[in-house]
């Protein structure tokens, strides 16, 4: 009985000691990814860039520390990698060295994911930093973004195996020293790094978060000559020529600007002035999936012009805007506060009709 009691104890330390050693691990990767963030913004401020790209950079050095101290549950949710890869391009062009040219090709077809919008960006930094840590003296980093085919034949070379089928493939391609054949094969391990300077973690990092998308990983590298990174996420359906938006405003300006963003991604647009002439269009168009609408408005609420939509089409999503904070909103009603950023309200959009159109 003494026996069971001490192997119970001696499992029950072995177990504790294995979480304390991931837990160390895990903040290790987050402090690393801080450390990025951190390198980001000291150069935005030293070279005295645009004060909302260093506000941008600032919240999420905020957000990773306190990740770091109170771990949050990551959030899939239906994300527009384009809009996502020219966002994160902006912050590395604003600090990139004169010896770096970063060559982007990115078409003007949104191309629907999933994923964790802050996970991805933290892949796509590290993937760059890595490209630039490749060249100290300088060269091209070509960066791609495409809708594809991953065939069986495909899967098959990658390092990591996700789903063939449609795909976004983004590849980001360098011109820098290459990974040596005896660290080929355990590049994204925990603590290998092909850069003194490096501690190993990014491509770990890298690593998890393809696989937690389901995606997939190839790359390929010939030394002395440089790497390429493909990474195949799985695409979702699109909901181009589908969805049916009705915008109202009083303000002119603010109206005819939503109807130029929702023709750029090829959405279907009905424009109102008034509550009353957006019921009124409701009524000649009862398939309207979403209403982007300000809440204060002349002679009725934002709130009051859904509640009396919702008897026309009780599957009618919204996006209630202002500049002050409203509390107590209807369900199936996300609050968006002025003034917003165009790729905030875009990123709601996406995600509110992907769940429309989802298969």
């Amino acid at each position: 009985m003494l026996d069971v009691f001490l192997i119970s104890i001696i499992i029950v330390e072995l177990i504790t000691i294995v979480f304390l050693h991931n837990k160390k691990r895990l903040v290790e990767v987050k402090l690393h990814d801080l450390k990025n963030t951190l390198t980001i913004l000291q150069s935005l401020i030293v070279l005295r860039h645009k004060d909302d790209l260093v506000i941008d950079v600032l919240q999420r050095a905020c957000l990773q520390v306190k990740d770091i101290l109170v771990p949050k549950k990551t959030q899939s949710a239906h994300i527009c990698i384009r809009d996502m890869v020219l966002s994160a391009i902006d912050e590395w062009q604003a600090i990139a060295t004169e010896n770096i040219e970063l060559e982007v090709e990115v078409p003007e077809k949104q191309m629907l994911i999933c994923g964790d919008k802050s996970e991805l960006k933290r892949l796509l930094d590290n993937l760059l930093q890595n490209a630039c840590r490749a060249m100290p003296d300088g060269g091209k980093i070509k960066l791609q973004l495409k809708e594809t085919e991953l065939t069986q034949k495909q899967l098959s070379h990658c390092m990591v195996k996700g789903k063939k089928g449609k795909c976004v493939a983004l590849s980001i391609q360098d011109e820098g020293r290459g990974i040596t054949p005896k660290l080929f094969k355990k590049i994204f391990r925990p603590f290998v790094s092909a850069f003194t300077q490096g501690i190993g973690l990014g491509l770990t990092s890298v690593c998890k978060i393809v696989k937690k998308n389901h995606a997939s990983l190839a790359l390929t590298s010939v030394e002395g000559q440089g790497s390429c990174f493909s990474i195949y996420f799985p695409m979702m359906d699109c909901f181009e020529n589908k969805a049916k938006i009705l915008v109202v405003d009083d303000d002119a300006l603010q109206r005819a600007l939503l109807e130029e963003l929702l023709k750029q991604d090829e959405i279907k647009c009905l424009a109102a002035e008034t509550p009353y002439e957006a019921l009124n269009l409701m009524k000649e168009n009862p398939d309207i999936d979403l209403l982007i609408t300000d809440m204060l408005m002349p002679n009725m609420k934002g709130d009051v012009l859904y509640q009396e939509l919702l008897s026309i089409n009780p599957d009618l999503k919204a996006i209630m805007m202002s500049g002050k904070k409203c509390v107590n909103l209807p369900e199936n009603v996300t609050f968006l506060e002025k003034p917003y950023k165009i790729s905030e309200l875009k990123d709601l959009i996406s995600q509110l009709l992907a769940k429309q159109y989802d298969s």
